[in-house]
């Protein structure tokens, strides 16, 4: 069952956990579907994440998708060689997103797209995306299977871990807040070696936030932005 336009319509950290477990369709052309298990995720919470592409709720032309409806795509380039798929949630007034940054194939591993030398192709963001061909065409684009790129629900995993989000360095608390979730049992996640050392969430529910301030119940959470 794919994910209506309802389950985009909350904050980035509640939509960061559910999408964990979400499956992930990519369809390269009639007929053939690539479709992944999402297993890491990095919330951006709103304008008073500084780590944030709308940081401040400042519009530019590459951040105009954050400020769309939600349940969209967020395509952007970066380091002039790599895309990132992001899920736009929150609304227009209060811009957020989540990042995808990892995914385990499921089905029809054969049609991701060559190109990478990992033995892991879709563990990363920038891998992900150059595997299933994904880049700025697909900005603002609806996530729904009328399109070429989906959501349908899918169980979560039966553990949750949570850490800082990799490659901020914002130097304020919102570098250090444990605003990425992922599936420790999954060889999928990103930038690790081994098994998962960080922390497990006992439960994986957030607390609402207000204020610029994000509260998780493995009692942690940075100071105002």
């Amino acid at each position: 069952m794919h994910a209506s336009r309802d389950f985009y319509h909350t904050d980035a950290q509640t939509l960061a956990l559910r999408l964990l477990g979400a499956t992930l369709h990519r369809r390269f052309a009639p007929g053939r579907i690539a479709t992944l298990r999402i297993v890491e995720t990095e919330a951006y919470v709103g304008p008073e994440d500084l780590c944030s592409h709308a940081k401040h709720a400042r519009r530019t032309e590459r951040n105009a998708a954050m400020f769309g409806p939600p349940g969209i795509a967020y395509v952007y380039f970066t380091y002039g060689m790599h895309h990132c798929l992001n899920v736009v949630c929150g609304s227009p007034t209060r811009p957020a997103a989540v990042l995808i940054r990892a995914a385990e194939p499921l089905r029809n591993y054969d049609l991701l797209r060559a190109g990478t030398a990992s033995a892991l192709p879709t563990s990363g963001p920038a891998r992900l995306c150059r595997a299933l061909n994904i880049d700025l065409s697909l900005d603002a684009a609806p996530l729904t299977p009328r399109a070429s790129l989906w959501i349908s629900l899918g169980p979560s995993p039966p553990r949750v871990a949570a850490s800082p989000r990799v490659g901020v360095a914002q130097g304020s608390a919102w570098t250090t807040a444990p605003l990425r979730f992922l599936d420790p049992d999954s060889r999928w996640v990103s930038t690790r070696r081994g098994p998962y050392t960080g922390t497990i969430l006992s439960d994986p529910r957030p607390r609402p936030y207000h204020s610029g301030l994000v509260f998780l119940r493995s009692g942690t959470r940075p100071t105002e932005g």
